[in-house]
């Protein structure tokens, strides 16, 4: 598979899409035994034997594997003797899926893993078939097989990635029913898991690799001594030091990382999905403590030296807790709560009790010009989280307690970016928009105002019949770049991350554009690095290649240097000291 080709997609008439499901799902049904998961309402068979499993989604892939599927031994025996097909429970689209369901007696083997998802007019899917040294393992009736957790993984080969499924070391076996089946009795006893097979060390090696070589994280974070940390999938911490150096660190969770924190002391916090806490003093060994796994925590906050701020989300509800960990011990109190659609605990303003409720999908915390906002993002439960319409709104509120004021309309924005020593924003197209494009803002902080930032850049020369997306042309006159009497063109361009500003004015970007072939229908894309000296009202490609086609993720953190993250296709990074004219290679993928 080609790395541009991430995530698949079809786009087909609504009529077709209809039939074409029908179909697939008839098929599906025909060739297997499709197994719901267990309810709490399940009357339990006693003659099946319950099969658990958790998967983790540890590629740049978005969306989770919602079936397993499983080949008795004796599947070629008769026509009747059919695949097990295990689905998962509703999917959080955080990457990682559980599995428990009722299964008949037998020994099988691992067929495949597969995301199927359908988004309006959309289908997802990715299918992984799972080779004949994966293992085997026994069902018997009345025990539980617990599988553990099996990480899906995309390694990159040139120019292609190679799809691995490795079983991830595990002594932990009744977590997964203990947390999301609480209705089902464990006993320690009575769980089966994978039959020995000699191979165990392979596949712990395997595994090492992949923790080794992270091809995507979910956020980067400046400390106060200057660090740039990286939160990666497995518990993974990825840390780029003052020095240039690469540090990698890791806590005890094969789950995705979701946020951090460190004091002036260098005393670090992070949190995981699930609901899992951990902290570490300077020179320290890492704790853990567990606030529930129904709980996201979407950020985490030193408030003074000893005690840590949380935003943890549900479905429909936010909690600001504040943490107090002395001695191993964790003393908690809730501070603020968000409820959709009453709002805000501490709000004096009536709920809107006719509205109907949004999911809530993120939410972030960003500090500038001395204030603190919170950014909550919510979707309409209509919609799939993968590329269904979303609303952010914007609250500021004081570190102290929490309070939060009514939702800031004058910022322009409705999304908010470090990008060097500014902070970015953006403003989602609207429904009434005429060109459906996002806009983009730069804070100025000497004015207290939001700037606009152009994305497109000025060709004086252009052939308007070549097919650029994005082209608006006008006479000049005698103010244009180009000079008097020449025309004007503006080809736009999306960003591919936050630019960098070095100061007020100047700013290096990547944008990528893209181009209409008249004569085959289809659309290329081409990236290209970008500077500006005019605070973003006009940008000018600077002619200097990338190092990879697949590295588009400036880091905007540091302003006298630029950083590259190769972040969704490897676990490269280049470093470039002269605005990009010549690249370094600072860390590499290895082969796995």
């Amino acid at each position: 598979m080609n790395k541009q080709t991430i995530l698949t997609h079809f786009s087909i008439n609504f009529k077709l899409f209809l039939v074409t499901i029908f179909i697939l799902l008839a098929g599906c049904t025909g060739q297997v035994n499709m197994l719901s998961p267990i309810t709490y309402s399940t009357d339990i068979t006693p003659e099946k034997g319950i099969v658990v499993v958790r998967i983790v989604n540890a590629s740049a892939y978005p969306v989770a594997f919602n079936q397993f599927t499983i080949n008795p031994e004796n599947l070629n025996e008769s026509k009747e003797i059919k695949p097990e097909r295990l689905k998962s429970l509703t999917s959080k689209f955080n990457g990682t899926s559980v599995f428990a369901s009722e299964v008949k007696p037998g020994n099988y083997t691992l067929s495949s893993i597969r995301a199927f998802h359908v988004a309006g007019e959309y289908i997802y899917s990715r299918f992984v078939s799972a080779n004949e040294k994966f293992g085997t393992f026994t069902v018997k009736p009345g025990k539980v097989t617990d599988l553990g957790t099996i990480i899906y993984y995309q390694n990159p080969q040139e120019d292609q990635y190679q799809n691995l499924l490795v079983r991830a070391p595990s002594s932990d076996f009744g977590e997964v029913l203990r947390k999301h089946f609480a209705f089902y009795p464990v006993n320690s006893a009575n769980i089966l898991t994978w039959n020995d097979d000699g191979f165990d060390e392979d596949r712990h090696a395997i595994f090492a690799g992949i923790v080794q070589n992270p091809t995507i994280y979910n956020q980067s974070f400046r400390a106060p001594d200057g660090s740039i940390y990286f939160l990666c999938k497995l518990g993974v911490i990825l840390k780029y030091t003052i020095g240039g150096t690469w540090e990698l660190d890791a806590v005890d969770t094969n789950l995705e990382l979701t946020a951090i924190d460190q004091n002036v002391n260098g005393d670090l916090v992070v949190a995981s999905a699930e609901g899992l806490l951990f902290s570490k003093k300077f020179g320290g060994e890492w704790e853990k403590f567990e606030l529930g796994y129904k709980k996201h925590i979407d950020v985490v906050k030193y408030y003074d030296q000893s005690t840590i701020d949380i935003v943890a989300r549900k479905r429909y509800s936010l909690e600001i807790i504040r943490i107090n960990i002395n001695n191993q011990e964790i003393q908690t109190k809730k501070l603020n709560g968000y409820r959709s659609p009453q709002g805000w605990e501490t709000s004096a303003k009536a709920p809107n009790e006719q509205a109907i409720p949004r999911k809530i999908i993120s939410s972030q915390v960003i500090r500038f010009s001395n204030r603190n906002y919170l950014t909550v993002t919510t979707q309409s439960d209509m919609y799939n989280p993968i590329n269904g319409p979303k609303k952010n709104q914007i609250f500021q509120f004081e570190s102290k307690n929490w309070e939060m004021n009514a939702p800031i309309t004058k910022l322009k924005v409705d999304s908010l970016y470090n990008a060097g020593i500014v902070i970015f924003g953006t403003k989602a197209p609207g429904f009434w928009s005429l060109t459906n494009q996002t806009k983009y803002y730069k804070y100025v902080t000497s004015s207290d105002r939001w700037d606009s930032v152009k994305a497109s850049v000025i060709d004086c020369t252009l052939d308007l019949n070549s097919g650029y997306a994005g082209i608006d042309s006008s006479y000049a006159g005698a103010d244009s770049k180009c000079g008097p009497n020449l025309e004007e063109s503006r080809r736009s361009f999306t960003f591919m991350s936050t630019p960098v500003f070095k100061n007020e004015t100047e700013a290096i970007a990547i944008g990528r554009f893209r181009k209409y072939d008249l004569m085959t229908g289809k659309n290329s894309y081409t990236s290209q690095l970008l500077i500006t000296i005019d605070s973003g009202k006009s940008w000018t490609e600077t002619g200097s290649p990338l190092p990879s086609d697949y590295c588009n993720s400036l880091v905007p953190y540091l302003t006298d240097k630029l950083l590259l993250s190769c972040s969704g296709a490897s676990s490269d990074f280049y470093l470039s000291t002269d605005n990009g004219v010549s690249w370094k290679h600072i860390r590499q993928q290895e082969n796995i």
